[in-house]
């Protein structure tokens, strides 16, 4: 007894010793501490005098009631002073041999360090999910913005009316902004005023401002838009003096923000893309406004590339009324002309890909390759133009080397996988084992095989086959490329393979549509002493291919 009473005495943890009522018989010198009472003190209390919460008790003191026992038991107890802490109480009956309760004894654990520890991570944990969600979100707005983005430019990039492409970006700038109007200018020759040409409303009753002339002078925004090229964003927009001069326009657009974007050509400034929001507790974000510097320099690309496209085009026309060379004088235009819009093109991907670099997410990386892969595709097609007229001067040589042809058949076609995939279309190669080694320009004979080839896949029903065969003859070594696709008329077959076959729909669709590719599958044929063949039957497919000379002249022969 003498040695329980020592350990009850001595050691760290609270312990207590209760009648069966509940009245507090005994506490050891830690639940005093704990609880700040003396002995005295302490010993006119009852259990039920610790509890904060008198619904907490009469949960614990019927366990005891049901089971003699109660273990681990959280409650907010009281200290003297009214000071609430975190306890954990166990408790179990002390009976006779009659199985009388003569008491309780137990023990009682200050948790309140602990609570306030699975408090604060709870807390920490629910801002954490907060801040997942909010970043989360703000992802998903960059990729649907940036998706948006690149739905916009595939469009603008494919359109050869420039009203109309204008028209359809400032739709799409007031759906990706989520904003009430937008509006597109374009700067006259001598910088003194903007016309809008362009101009979207969600409202569909606001009444349009296209023809609508802006001068830059007493109009500070737009002014200095202009010179510095750097985007404004303009708050409380119907007060503010920097907008003064169309405040009347904004108040019956009721425009309470708005952004301003410089369209920048080669460093120079040709218009301005205008955003509103009409609801004043909103303004645009970061990401909003580094996103729309992005739209500006895709957008001044395009337009300038369409303007000058549309000189080209009228200079072009011109000269086919005047002169009888419309190939050469056509080809000159778009290889000059065309090119350094393109380099612009990939500078301005280049930007968006540094944009991505700080915090977009793969699926974003993977949308820019797919944008810098299409630029890349535009520049094959001038490198096309660019062939074709060097073939046609008469400025390049055929350079003979021994060659293995289904290596040379391999790497023409190995670049359009990706584009096959895309379109779920299965290339199968159907090579003669016993193909001999041929005489041939190794870069040339690629190049027009990959024109064979890309046209199957191109012209072919999603889903289909492109089957191509290669074997040699006594004389000759024949290649063909089979597809399933869409098939030509007999009428054209006479026509197929010269260039700028098509008629001025076809020249306004862009370059894919001049008809090159067959052009200089032909002449790099016949270079090699070689003659070309199709056949072709409407919905079924064709079969184009070409047969060559297995012996060639020496290295260096002109075409």
């Amino acid at each position: 007894m003498k040695r329980y009473q020592t350990l009850f005495e001595e050691t760290k943890t609270p312990l207590f010793i209760t009648l069966p009522s509940g009245q507090i018989l005994e506490v050891n010198p830690a639940g005093l501490s704990l609880f700040g009472y003396t002995r005295n003190e302490v010993t006119r209390l009852k259990i039920s005098d610790l509890y904060a919460e008198p619904d907490e008790y009469k949960k614990f003191w019927q366990k005891i009631k049901e089971q003699s026992w109660a273990k681990d038991f959280e409650a907010k107890l009281v200290k003297k002073g009214g000071v609430t802490i975190d306890g954990l109480i166990s408790l179990t009956a002390q009976k006779n041999t009659d199985g009388k309760i003569l008491g309780y004894q137990g023990i009682i654990r200050d948790i309140t360090q602990r609570k306030q520890a699975e408090q604060a991570l709870k807390a920490y944990s629910q801002r954490l999910e907060q801040e997942i969600e909010e970043r989360t979100h703000q992802f998903e707005t960059q990729i649907e913005q940036l998706t948006a983005l690149n739905s916009v430019m595939q469009m603008v990039a494919s359109g050869r009316d420039l009203q109309a492409t204008l028209e359809i970006v400032a739709q799409e700038m007031v759906r990706i902004f989520k904003a009430s109007h937008s509006e597109i200018t374009l700067l006259n020759s001598d910088w003194t005023a903007l016309e809008v040409v362009a101009d979207y409303s969600r409202d569909d009753k606001e009444s349009s401002n296209i023809g609508l002339v802006v001068p830059l002078v007493n109009n500070p925004s737009f002014k200095q838009v202009v010179a510095i090229g750097e985007m404004v964003v303009v708050s409380e927009a119907q007060t503010n003096s920097l907008v003064e001069l169309i405040h009347d326009n904004l108040r019956a657009r009721n425009t309470h923000c708005l952004m301003i974007l410089p369209l920048l050509s080669r460093g120079e400034v040709i218009g301005t893309i205008e955003i509103d929001l009409d609801d004043p507790d909103r303004e645009f974000t970061y990401e909003e406004v580094a996103l729309g510097e992005m739209v500006g320099v895709q957008i001044a690309g395009f337009v300038e590339n369409a303007r000058l496209f549309d000189q080209d085009m009228h200079r072009a026309y011109k000269q086919l009324q005047e002169l009888d060379r419309l190939k050469s004088a056509f080809i000159g235009v778009i290889t000059h002309e065309l090119r350094s819009p393109f380099v612009a093109a990939e500078l301005s991907a280049q930007l968006v890909a540094r944009y991505a670099q700080h915090q977009m997410l793969d699926e974003l990386q993977r949308q820019i390759k797919q944008l810098q892969d299409e630029l890349a595709e535009g520049r094959r097609a001038i490198d096309n133009v660019i062939s074709f007229a060097s073939l046609v001067g008469k400025k390049q040589k055929l350079y003979l080397e021994e060659a293995d042809m289904a290596t040379v058949i391999k790497d023409a076609v190995k670049p359009l996988q990706d584009m096959a995939k895309t379109r779920r279309i299965t290339i199968k190669l159907k090579l003669d084992s016993q193909l001999p080694p041929v005489r041939i320009d190794k870069e040339r004979m690629n190049e027009a095989i990959y024109h064979l080839a890309y046209n199957a896949i191109k012209y072919n029903y999603e889903g289909g086959t492109v089957e191509i065969s290669c074997y040699p003859g006594q004389e000759q070594l024949t290649l063909t490329v089979q597809d399933t696709g869409v098939g030509l008329p007999e009428e054209k077959l006479n026509t197929i393979w010269e260039a700028f076959a098509q008629n001025s729909d076809d020249i306004k669709r862009g370059i894919e549509g001049l008809g090159l590719g067959l052009a200089l599958v032909k002449f790099v044929v016949n270079a090699h002493g070689g003659q070309v063949a199709v056949t072709s039957t409407p919905g079924k497919g064709s079969v184009f291919g070409f047969r060559i000379p297995l012996q060639q002249s020496q290295d260096g022969e002109q075409i």
